[in-house]
């Protein structure tokens, strides 16, 4: 029989010398695209928040949920420099029982038609802590400051 020798862990490294930090401020950053204004486009989760809906509707089971959640999901724009604006802000963010990690559900991505920004929401609902909201698909509606 080989016997195994096990190397001890050494220390950790940061990343390879090519890669560099390039923007920062985000809440749990998932889904990214680049829009037509070439600027880079991140669909953030937030922190979930405290409200429940506990007595109100039919809950997630434990141990993932009860649910809790709040309005912390956003979406970002990141322009050339790695300068960060707010487009979509206040979206509905859940997250899972403390004993689960307290794991976040919110945006989790964005897509462009043309010059039109949509994004996925997911982790809305009675049942995540938010009555009277959905999820789906949003439409971002153009503003003055972007997107």
């Amino acid at each position: 029989m080989l016997g195994m020798v096990l190397a001890p862990l050494g220390r950790a490294q940061g990343p390879s010398s090519n890669v560099h930090f390039f923007a920062g401020g985000l809440n749990n950053p998932r889904g990214l695209k680049f829009g037509p204004d070439g600027n880079l486009y991140v669909a953030e989760g937030g922190a979930g928040g405290q409200t429940s809906t506990v007595g109100q509707c039919e809950q997630v089971p434990v141990p993932i949920g009860p649910y809790t959640g709040g309005y912390t999901g956003r979406i970002s724009k990141i322009d050339k420099f790695g300068n960060r604006t707010t487009v979509a802000d206040k979206l509905p963010s859940s997250q899972t029982a403390p004993t689960q990690g307290s794991l976040v559900s919110s945006v989790g991505d964005v897509a462009f038609i043309g010059n039109t920004l949509y994004a996925i929401l997911a982790g809305a609902g009675c049942s995540h802590g938010l009555a009277g909201t959905s999820n789906g698909v949003i439409k971002v509606i153009r503003t003055e400051r972007g997107p």
